[in-house]
């Protein structure tokens, strides 16, 4: 699987700006008949943007992954006074 970066640029304006944004880039890339689905983050304002540029969303698995585990940690201590750095402690 190859995957590039077609532009960065940062989007001062609401669901609307991003939309345009992002149809602009893939217009101006001649890709956007090709694209079939889309990896985002759980973002709002994202879910709406792809919803009306009529993509299917794939989630981005890592970042759903962080959130579940920032979620399991909330109101729990972690101790991470273990010699091995790839474990830790929950009380």
């Amino acid at each position: 699987m190859r995957q590039k970066v077609l532009q960065t640029k940062a989007v001062y304006k609401a669901q609307t700006g991003i939309v345009i944004e992002i149809a602009d880039v893939l217009t101006d890339c001649g890709i956007f008949d090709k694209i079939v689905a889309v990896t985002v983050d759980n973002a709002a304002n994202m879910d709406v943007a792809i919803h009306r540029l009529q993509f299917v969303k794939l989630g981005c698995f890592a970042h759903t992954l962080n959130l579940a585990a920032q979620s399991l940690l909330i109101g729990h201590h972690v101790s991470m006074d273990s010699k091995d750095p790839c474990t830790c402690c929950v009380d």
